[in-house]
């Protein structure tokens, strides 16, 4: 009759692990829920202050009459220093990374 007793005290034990187990789970998905719903929240507000700003520059500035030579007038800048010995282009089958003269294999 102990046996018994000991069988049926282990069956009840093992389901009081399951339930704890399956508790914990379902508090553990909740949290990860919550993470991913405020990270995507967070994300959608700063869009919304950029697109603020940035309607509140062309507000007050108008829109931008040239945006294709704005652009080109930063890359030339970043470019400048290229063949003047200043800044060396990196070597064949790498990439060119900020700082001086960082290089990175490509991949």
């Amino acid at each position: 009759m102990e046996a018994q007793g000991k069988k049926q005290r282990i069956v009840e034990l093992e389901l009081q692990q399951a339930r704890y187990e399956a508790s914990l789970a379902e508090r553990r998905y909740n949290r990860l829920i919550a993470v991913q719903l405020e990270n995507g929240w967070e994300a959608a507000l700063c869009r919304v202050e950029t697109c603020q700003a940035t309607a509140i520059l062309s507000w007050r500035h108008g829109p931008d009459p040239h945006p294709i030579s704005r652009l080109y007038a930063k890359k030339s800048a970043a470019l400048a220093g290229f063949g003047e010995g200043k800044i060396k282009p990196p070597p064949m089958g790498y990439r060119f990374l900020p700082g001086p003269e960082k290089f990175s294999p490509l991949r």
